[in-house]
């Protein structure tokens, strides 16, 4: 083996989760193994890595394409979505795999990639071996996204076929995963930001006052719904509001400000932090806020998005293991107050129960040191 090992770590843009998720990865690579160098290639999402992981790497900016587009109501907008994943398989990729050339980006000897379909055109100009380390991937998005798929998702399944290796946590879509041979697929638990403080909520029948996060998670598809629930959710005495601001308007952040029942949280960070405090959260159905919500026990409504595959399965997937209950984005505006106040009355004590009686890893980036280890690649 030689004596450093070269990583290139390839992270879509898109949203938030899939760079927190690589910069928790990447953090414990570097602490278990000492004869690796890491490169991060990303786009806009670079100045948010580097943030946390400072110059123990090397970053590299290259826009790896995968984007969705969100409709003015937070949804999905599909139409520009298929769309720009058109135009990707068509004209993008090439582009993507000339500038990949310019920075040497395939010269590593391990490539993962969180989600980048066309890195797997590195195996016909590279040894390295090629790994796709992600929630879901993109053919599977795109497949469940429009009813009548183009020919060009064709192009996207056929480069996801070609990875050496498929790592995938314990919230992927087991449709997702049946795309791709049992032999290649390693499964991992969960990856978090804050690791759990290993203490279960008290039992909260009959408390007074319940501490209540309204998240607006990294694609701000929610604030306006937020925003638009405010003026009945401050008049509560039953609950007292963590309200994520930086995406609410000069007047909501004043409403927040001057109200008794509510406290400002600023940053995506910080309001991961602040729901490890939190009796129940309300939130998007993302992948992190719901490996949140499993590994510190918190009861959650879960805000579906419409038209998309990836949430549509995260709250399927928590509703048959009672881990939530989901509302329509509509509900979020003058049903809300209503909703959380039923959801306690009537949901909160069985959906901590099925919590706390869940026993899953949370340690998904051990998982996958492992799973190196074990493959003799570090």
């Amino acid at each position: 083996m030689k004596s450093i090992i070269s990583i290139g770590v390839f992270i879509a843009d898109e949203g938030y989760g899939h760079a927190v998720r690589q910069i928790t990865i990447i953090r414990n690579i570097l602490e278990t193994f000492h004869n690796v160098e890491i490169h991060i290639y990303s786009g806009v999402r670079l100045s948010l890595i580097k943030s946390r992981l400072g110059n123990s790497i090397k970053y590299h900016y290259l826009n790896n394409l995968i984007r969705t587009f969100k409709t003015d109501s937070g949804g999905l907008d599909v139409n520009l979505t298929n769309e720009h994943f058109i135009n990707i398989a068509n004209f993008g990729i090439l582009d993507w795999l000339k500038k990949a050339k310019l920075l040497n980006a395939f010269s590593h000897d391990i490539l993962i990639g969180d989600s980048i379909p066309q890195l797997s055109l590195a195996k016909n100009i590279s040894n390295a071996i090629i790994i796709n380390l992600s929630h879901f991937t993109w053919d599977w998005f795109w497949i469940n996204m429009i009813e009548n798929q183009p020919e060009e998702s064709k192009i996207f399944l056929d480069l996801y076929s070609k990875f050496d290796h498929y790592v995938f946590g314990y919230l992927t879509p087991s449709k997702n995963i049946g795309f791709f041979p049992d032999k290649n697929i390693h499964r991992i638990g969960l990856i978090l930001q804050n690791k759990s403080n290993n203490s279960l909520l008290e039992n909260n029948d009959g408390r007074s006052q319940y501490k209540c996060l309204l998240m607006d998670n990294g694609t701000n598809t929610l604030s306006n719904l937020i925003e638009k629930a405010l003026p009945e959710l401050i008049k509560s005495e039953r609950f007292r509001f963590f309200v994520g601001i930086d995406s609410l308007s000069e007047r909501a952040k004043t409403t927040v400000v001057e109200s008794t029942n509510m406290i400002p949280v600023s940053g995506l960070k910080e309001m991961h932090k602040t729901m490890l405090n939190s009796d129940l959260v309300v939130a998007r159905g993302g992948c992190n806020t719901l490996s949140e919500v499993i590994a510190y026990k918190i009861p959650a409504l879960l805000i579906k998005e419409t038209d998309n595959p990836e949430i549509a399965w995260n709250i399927e997937f928590a509703k048959s293991n009672n881990f939530c209950k989901s509302l329509d984005p509509n509900q979020m505006i003058k049903e809300l107050i209503y909703e959380i106040d039923e959801f306690i009355n009537n949901d909160y004590q069985s959906i901590y129960q099925s919590l706390t009686n869940t026993n899953v890893s949370i340690q998904g980036e051990l998982d996958l040191c492992n799973f190196l280890k074990a493959q003799k690649f570090l």
